[in-house]
């Protein structure tokens, strides 16, 4: 897998850079790390920057995002998007989500972690 996986803690995100295909022996290992950086929530924050991606995502990996995306429920995405090509993988992980995740959609990553930083200001705001 030559994607790049870290995690912010600052904004509680998981950042996967996506480089060429995201395979289908991509989503377990990518979901691994995934699932233990948010151990015990309800919820995944990401933010998937596809600017590097070649826009394919084959009707396997779908399959096992959909899985996968689907077994939290309130997840927030932001995706980066520099090409119609990868609009449209956005698009498909959106959909195979379950439509269960607030979503934007950004030029760069600044954009994107700005509007991840002010959902998680909202979020504490409203706890208390």
């Amino acid at each position: 897998m030559e994607h790049h996986i870290w995690h912010n803690i600052q904004v509680d995100t998981t950042c996967i850079e996506v480089k060429g295909e995201f395979r289908p022996e991509d989503v377990a290992p990518t979901f691994e790390v995934l699932d233990k950086n948010f151990v015990g929530k309800d919820y995944y924050r990401l933010l998937i920057d596809l600017s590097a991606s070649n826009g394919r995502l084959s009707k396997e990996s779908r399959e096992a995002l959909q899985d996968h995306l689907k077994a939290k429920l309130n997840s927030r995405i932001a995706f980066v998007i520099t090409r119609p090509t990868s609009r449209m993988l956005a698009k498909v992980v959106v959909a195979v989500s379950g439509g269960s995740a607030d979503k934007g959609f950004f030029r760069s990553q600044d954009e994107a972690w700005e509007w991840l930083k002010g959902a998680q200001s909202d979020e504490l705001q409203s706890k208390l």
